[in-house]
């Protein structure tokens, strides 16, 4: 009997350690949003204060959240982009690392990713890993510039795995249709395992069907590619002042450099060239 109320302990704390971890995780920020844009006019303009053009809806609250730069992510958040917006999150784990860009149309319309008046994206924890995000497209568009790690996309109903990747994926206004391009890196399609996808490979997703292939001419190809460029590097590059850029850094650590190296060059010869500067008359003797 003793055994048995011992054993009936054990199982009480480590059913305990399993909800304090459940618990734990939830609170967990999974991801963060790095950047707003309003891109209505021809210039994109950073939105840095709370706004209604990007809302959460999370499981602790009723109420939908006004979303805003620097904004912790966790699971199980819904996120609503309205038109005319960007949104750049990041998440950034010990098993994944990336950025996911939404919005509701590309900067260019193209007939594989029609304009819509809103997205909706949900993250998840992936059911097969503890920990692992994952992320619902319902509608809208998903522009991924993968860094690591493997990150599971639901679209369509449709499950994708990818892995050091960047993408463009667009679904519709009904969340049935879509369509994704694979720029570069690898997908799958673990419920379809007959499909194998190359870069620059596209396929039309149909929920409830098999994805297929779609036949791209060399010239939508590269329509493609550039547009995954557009809409994420290139419109990075524009939101960001010159002076946070890669680029800024290296002529002035290139001038920091110099300069520190014309003073420690120039310590050691101040004596010689010091001789041959005019020197002040000295002052007469006093007898």
């Amino acid at each position: 009997m003793g055994d048995h109320k011992k054993y009936h302990v054990w199982w009480i704390i480590f059913g305990g350690i399993i909800v304090l971890a459940a618990v734990a995780a939830a609170q967990t920020p999974v991801g963060q949003i790095k950047l707003i844009a309003d891109v209505s006019q021809a210039k994109p303009r950073k939105i840095t204060e709370p706004t209604d053009r990007v809302t959460i809806k999370r499981q602790t609250s009723r109420e939908r959240e006004k979303a805003f730069p620097k904004m912790a992510l966790f699971f199980k958040d819904r996120l609503q982009v309205k038109e005319y917006t960007r949104v750049n999150l990041r998440i950034d784990n010990p098993i994944q690392k990336g950025n996911l860009h939404l919005a509701t149309e590309l900067t260019q319309t193209h007939e594989l990713a029609p304009r819509s008046k809103e997205a909706i994206y949900e993250i998840r924890e992936d059911p097969q890993e503890l920990g692992r995000a994952a992320v619902v497209v319902e509608k809208g568009l998903l522009l991924l510039d993968w860094a690591y790690g493997k990150l599971s996309v639901i679209a369509s109903n449709l499950r994708m795995a990818l892995t050091s990747t960047k993408v463009v994926l667009a679904i519709d206004s009904t969340g049935t249709k879509g369509v994704v391009f694979l720029d570069e890196g690898v997908i799958s399609f673990p419920d379809f395992p007959d499909i194998k996808v190359n870069p620059k490979d596209a396929y039309r997703l149909q929920q409830g069907s098999h994805p297929d292939k779609i036949l791209l001419s060399g010239a939508e190809v590269a329509q493609l590619s550039n547009l995954m460029q557009a809409n994420t590097t290139q419109l990075l590059s524009q939101l960001t002042p010159f002076w946070q850029k890669p680029l800024f850094y290296i002529p002035v650590a290139t001038l920091g450099v110099g300069a520190a190296t014309y003073l420690i060059i120039t310590a050691g010869e101040g004596t010689e060239e010091d001789e041959d500067l005019p020197r002040p008359p000295k002052p007469p003797q006093i007898p």
